[in-house]
């Protein structure tokens, strides 16, 4: 077939084969491995180029030319859905990035000339050419003739397009950057390789058409730079990322000031639409040539966008060159704190001029229009108005309202209620208010708007209202000011200016007030002062008239130089005195009279009697020597209220006297009868000093009289008598220097300071040194001589001598400091220091000697049971047994309470303890007192003095011993050993050991089933505490409990052990229901029984618990019940109606009768270990349980047998009819565990059932099975 085919069309075939399956290759490759936008548009591009190719070679292959035809109109509309696909991969490949977007349209523009070319040069043979067809060949070929305008107007057609298209990549070319030039040659390249096929076909270079292949190979090319893109675009991909990080705008200019690619920031300072390629300003509108030169020179330049204020830098890049960074940063905030700053500084600096204005303005009216002014000017505000408050009425007054578009205008006599406007909140709340919608302003504004206002613009958006206050801090005026206008608010800044504002009022209202209060005091200040000047001269007078009678103490001669005082000084002519003498006024002195004798009449005496003022008389007493009238002037002289005199002066009556020299007269009539007073107290004085003087001459006391400052303004002559210093003599030392050395501090603390404070002080007793050296004993009384307005003048001290007195009382201190009162016997101070003197003497001679501690058994229950004066009589008897026990140079001494010392000179141990034998042998014997014998016992510890050096040592060693006797049964003597020191040592570390204890939870409870023997069945447990000691181990109760009752711990370790068993219990009822009325036995020690609280204790314990009192069981031994029968009868009872149930413990051991069970609320008794264990001994022995047993019966009361640890103990317990059982026999005790796994339902089969079954066999009784232990 084809070796008829011509080799051209062979070669065409085999082109378009090559080119579809190579575009087939690149379809798979770009939809299956291409990572760019819009590459499935492209993959359909190339499958569309496929189809194209094949129609191309079957279009040539067919003969029929109806086919040609009809494939050729395929092959050429296929070049529609190419163009298509073109443009939409352009669309989506050029979106990729920002700066593709510019080249978009001239990759559009290509494709589209390219069709518009085919088009019109396919079909050109309908309009421009002929067409025959030649039949001569293998198959039909048309021949087409053009006609003479083919060349003139198809080829320049042609030729336009293709230069169209170069000029458009050209410019894509110029526009692009150098990075982009590579991969855009590329796409030129292959967009333009179909056209110039398409062109070179139409211009007759090739009979085939070989757009198909030139496709297929731009194809490639397009490949190929999709690659080199997809490496380019990682990397504009973290150009971007980094760009976008940056809070701050970022443009990318180029040399020509161009945008390249702005960041996310930058988009929001410009328009929507991009402008990339485009120069700055056409984003930046305000950036223009000028402003960028000046930018590219400062560096920095701000401009506001967009309502924010930004900060533009331009930077020049080194890498790539001709490129530019732009950078905006926001400082909108700054720009704002700044214009607030301004704001603020331009208010501060009107607060200071508007300060300074107000400081110098003279007149209120200047104050109000000067504060309004400023609130106006420097806030937002557009009404201001001050108002003053009137306190007394509560009304508010307007006095001055400055309108923004009114200015000022009259207010009128306008008052209004302070209650009924929003200003008048300043004086409610005493601070600056604030209104504004938010809180209402519109609601509260309903009467405040005829007042407040005074405009029609009310009512207002926002009110400031400020006090002005004055000098005192009351509020007297207010300054308010209102916004009516919109867009317009008061901010902080405004509110701080205003309330400056109305300070400065405040200062400047304070300032007149106080210029006007100057002003009216001016006035009145010249008129007391002409007054002042005056009474000058008047005092003048006064101050010449005291000088000339000061120095003057004889009253007779005070009287004349005042007479003649008023002739010279004064002026006057006739002046007399009178002074009151039996009721009568007689003349002491006159001067102007001739020596006449004048005697008042009795109206005279009556009127200045009565009335006691000064007067003025119009008639004198003699008329004057030209016969002219005379005027007198009669003042009287006062003591105490008491007329004692007057003063008489005449004159002429042209020289006639006025009401103010009666003021006068009256200050002259009180000068005179002071120092008329003060001579008069003078001469009393000296009488009396002279009386006093004579009776101090006589006395054996000496009198000191002592100034404020220490010093000795008289000391009386027994001065000499008592201390052998004369008055100069011993005023000339220092009173401390004499006064022993031991006694100055005591008269420093407790009498000079309490002196000089005005305190009193009692009578003191201290040494003083005679002039021969020798120390005396004195009591001093001292008293302070205070004065009429009550403070001190002085002191006066009476010192007597008491060292005789002294002597006597120090005799009689030595005997009571040294012997016991009641036995007469040496005390403890007087035995320590014979055991001294003792010991040394020991030591010299090596002689020696023992001491011996005695105490008295059973002393404090002779004493609180037969009295106190039985027990006195007792140890006075004991002491005389001991003195005569002993040698007279031996030492007897009684050193406290029931405890007796003795020291044996010169024996050793065996001596000492024969002794100590009599000792006990004597006082073992009955003591008659009062007709009835007394008995007691003592415990006695020996200590021998050659083994401890130390007078102390040896007596506490002798007490150790004593106290080891006591401990072992008392009735004895030891003597002292090391292993007593080193027991004594253990249990006091052992006690320090046990406080702690409790603090570290250190004891721990175990619990002893205690059995009900007709049942055979637990009916309960007693709790015993044990200690588990960390350095000790397991300590045992016999050996803590003894010693936390003598150091008084036992209280706190009962409460322990009384709160742990009640809760356990009642844990256990929880746990094990079959077992709810198991009880719990607690041992309550003696020491409970001293305290008043014991029975609140126990209720709270119970309440806690919760636990029927019922179930507890408090065992008691009986010495509780013995020692203190009434107490313990009366807290036994409280505990019954409690519902505790009550046991007394170890029963049979007492020392007291059984008679006294009747009389106790008690329910159980538990038989001592003793007695159980003695059953299978005498028959004496089970008698005595018998008997116990008996006696519990016949008062109705349990019997619990403890200590049963064998079988046969058991068997007689159940024959005598013991109720419980308690012992080794049936378990230990049992730690919380355990106790808890025999509770167990399932452990209901005794370990002991067989016992209990041999024992019913035994005994023929029947008993029921006994519960697990």
């Amino acid at each position: 077939m084809f070796e008829t085919v011509p080799h051209e069309l062979l070669v065409y075939l085999f082109l378009t084969g090559i080119a579809a399956l190579l575009s087939g290759f690149e379809a798979a490759f770009i939809a299956l491995r291409a990572t760019v936008r819009g590459r499935f548009y492209f993959a359909g591009f190339l499958l569309c180029i496929v189809i194209w190719s094949a129609i191309a070679g079957i279009y040539v292959t067919f003969e029929d030319l109806s086919q040609q035809i009809f494939w050729a109109k395929l092959e050429y509309f296929g070049i529609v859905p190419i163009t298509v696909l073109w443009a939409l991969f352009v669309v989506r490949y050029t979106d990729t990035f920002t700066r593709l977007l510019n080249y978009r349209n001239w990759l559009l523009a290509i494709p589209v000339l390219t069709l518009a070319l085919v088009f019109t040069n396919d079909y050109h043979h309908l309009i421009w050419t002929e067409i025959y067809f030649d039949y001569s060949g293998a198959f039909p070929l048309a021949i087409f003739e053009h006609g003479w305008y083919y060349d003139f107007v198809h080829v320049p057609y042609s030729y336009s397009f293709i230069v169209l298209s170069v000029v458009l990549l050209g410019m894509a070319m110029r526009r692009s950057q150098p990075d982009q030039r590579g991969w855009l040659v590329s796409l030129m390249i292959a967009s333009l390789m179909p056209f110039f096929a398409v062109a070179a076909y139409n211009l007759g270079f090739y009979d085939l058409d070989l757009v198909p292949v030139a496709f297929t190979l731009s194809s490639l090319l397009i490949i190929w730079s999709m690659r080199f893109q997809n490496l380019h675009r990682r990397a504009l991909v973290a150009h971007h990322i980094v760009l976008n990080s940056i809070s701050d705008a970022v443009f990318v200019l180029n040399a020509n000031d161009e945008l390249i690619d702005l960041n996310r920031a930058a988009r929001t300072l410009g328009p929507k639409a991009l402008a990339l390629g485009q120069p700055i300003g056409f984003y930046l509108e305000d950036m223009t040539r000028e402003v960028m030169g000046a930018l590219k020179a400062e560096g920095r330049f701000e401009q506001a966008y967009n309502g924010h204020y930004y900060s533009f830098s331009f930077a020049s890049l080194t890498s790539p060159k001709d490129y530019a960074l732009l950078v905006a940063k926001d400082i909108t905030e700054q720009e704002l704190a700044k214009q607030k700053l301004e704001r603020q500084r331009a208010k501060l600096e009107a607060v200071v001029e508007i300060s300074e204005t107000l400081r110098v303005i003279d007149s209120l009216g200047a104050v109000y229009r000067a504060a309004v002014t400023a609130v106006l000017d420097k806030t937002n505000a557009d009404l201001c108005t001050l108002f003053f408050y009137r306190e007394a009425t509560d009304l508010l007054e307007p006095v001055i309202c400055l309108d923004e578009d009114k200015g000022y205008f009259e207010l009128g006599k306008i008052k209004v209620p302070r209650q009924q406007t929003l200003s008048g909140q300043v004086i409610s709340q005493n601070d600056t208010v604030f209104f504004g919608s938010h809180n209402g302003i519109n609601r509260a504004f309903r009467i405040n708007d005829q007042h407040e206002g005074f405009s029609d613009k009310l009512p207002p958006k926002e009110l400031i209202a400020s006090p002005i206050r004055d000098a005192e801090g009351k509020i007297i005026a207010i300054l308010t000011a209102n916004i009516h206008k919109e867009a317009r608010h008061f901010d902080q800044s405004d509110t701080s200016f205003f309330e400056a504002i109305a300070e400065a009022c405040s200062s400047a209202f304070s300032r007149l007030f106080f210029i006007a209060e100057l002003e009216g005091k001016a006035a009145e200040y010249q008129k007391l002062f002409a007054e002042a000047a005056e009474q000058a001269s008047e005092l003048e007078l006064l101050n010449q008239l005291s000088l000339n009678v000061a120095a003057d103490l004889d009253p007779q001669l005070v009287i004349k130089k005042v007479v003649e005082a008023m002739i010279t000084t004064a002026g006057y002519e006739q002046v007399a005195l009178y002074l009151l003498n039996e009721a009568k006024l007689s003349l002491s002195y006159q001067v102007g009279y001739e020596n006449a004798p004048l005697e008042l009449s009795q109206e005279y005496h009556r009127q200045i009697l009565s009335q006691g003022e000064a007067r003025i008389l119009t008639q004198g007493l003699l008329a004057s020597r030209d016969g002219a009238p005379k005027v007198s002037l009669l003042a009287p002289l006062h003591n105490h209220d008491q007329v004692i005199g007057v003063l008489w002066i005449e004159s002429t009556a042209a020289d006639a006297p006025e009401p103010k020299d009666l003021r006068w007269l009256m200050q002259v009539a009180r000068q005179i009868s002071m120092a008329l007073e003060r001579a008069n107290l003078h001469k009393e004085l000296s009488l009396k000093e002279q009386r006093f003087r004579l009776i101090t001459s006589h006395m054996s006391d000496m009198i000191v009289f002592h100034q404020p400052d220490g010093y000795s303004s008289y000391i009386s002559p027994s001065c000499e008598s008592l201390l052998g210093y004369g008055f100069e003599q011993f005023g000339l030392q220092d009173f401390l220097e004499l006064v022993h050395e031991q006694d100055q501090g005591f008269l420093n603390a407790s009498v000079l300071n309490k002196l000089m404070q005005g305190e009193g002080v009692k009578p003191f007793q201290y040494r003083l040194r005679k002039a021969s050296g020798e120390y005396i004993w004195v009591e001093t009384f001292i008293n302070a001589i205070a004065a009429d307005d009550g403070k001190h003048r002085g002191f006066v001290s009476s010192t007597r001598d008491i060292t005789d007195r002294k002597q006597m009382q120090e005799q009689m201190l030595e005997g009571a400091l040294l012997y016991d009162s009641l036995t007469g016997l040496p005390n403890r101070t007087l035995f320590m220091d014979r055991l001294e003197h003792t010991l040394r003497r020991q030591e010299r001679e090596n002689k020696s000697f023992a001491v011996l501690f005695i105490d008295l058994d059973r002393f404090k229950v002779i004493n609180d049971s037969l009295g106190h004066n039985v027990g006195d009589q007792l140890l006075i008897e004991t002491g005389q047994r001991l003195q005569a026990c002993v040698r007279t140079h031996d030492t007897v001494a009684r050193l406290g309470g029931d405890e007796f010392a003795l020291i044996l000179d010169g024996v050793n141990e065996s001596v000492a303890q024969n002794l100590a034998e009599r000792i006990s042998q004597t006082l073992v014997k009955p003591f008659m007192i009062d007709g009835y014998p007394v008995m007691t016992s003592a415990s006695i510890g020996i200590t021998m003095g050659d083994t401890i050096s130390d007078s102390g040592e040896l007596l506490r060693s002798a007490d150790l011993a004593m106290y080891h006797v006591k401990t072992h049964g008392k009735a004895g003597h030891a003597l002292f050993t090391q292993a007593m020191h080193q027991q004594a040592r253990e249990t006091l570390d052992l006690e320090l050991e046990l406080r702690y204890a409790l603090q570290k939870d250190e004891f721990l409870l175990h619990y002893q089933p205690i059995v009900d023997l007709a049942r055979g069945q637990i009916a309960g447990f007693e709790a015993l505490i044990r200690w588990q000691n960390p350095k000790r181990g397991m300590v045992s109760p016999n050996v803590f409990i003894p010693i936390a009752e003598e150091v008084g711990l036992i209280p706190s370790i009962d409460d322990w052990v009384l709160r742990h068993a009640t809760s356990q219990l009642a844990e256990w009822h929880s746990r094990f229901p079959h077992r709810s009325n198991l009880t719990m036995s607690v041992n309550l020690s003696t020491k409970n029984f001293a305290l008043t609280n014991i029975v609140d204790r126990i209720a709270e314990v119970i309440g806690q618990s919760g636990i029927p009192a019922s179930l507890l069981k408090l065992e008691i031994t009986e010495s509780v019940l013995m020692e203190n029968a009434d107490v313990a009868r009366y807290i036994l009872a409280k505990l019954r109606r409690l519902g505790v149930t009550l046991q007394i413990d170890d029963f049979g051991t007492g020392y007291s009768s059984l008679g006294y069970l009747h009389n106790l609320p008690l329910q159980s008794l538990k038989m001592d270990r003793s007695f159980v264990q003695g059953l299978a001994g005498t028959q004496a022995e089970n008698a005595i349980a018998s008997s116990i047993v008996a006696l519990a019966q016949s008062l109705k009361l349990d019997v619990v047998a403890e200590g049963i640890e064998t079988k046969d103990q058991l068997r007689q317990i159940r024959m005598l009819g013991c109720q419980y059982g308690q012992g080794y026999l049936f378990s230990e005790p049992l730690s919380k565990d355990r106790v808890e796994s025999v509770l167990l339902p399932a452990s209901e089969t005794s370990t002991f059932q067989n016992l209990i079954e041999q024992l019913d066999k035994d005994v023929d009784l029947t008993v029921s099975h006994l519960a697990t232990l």
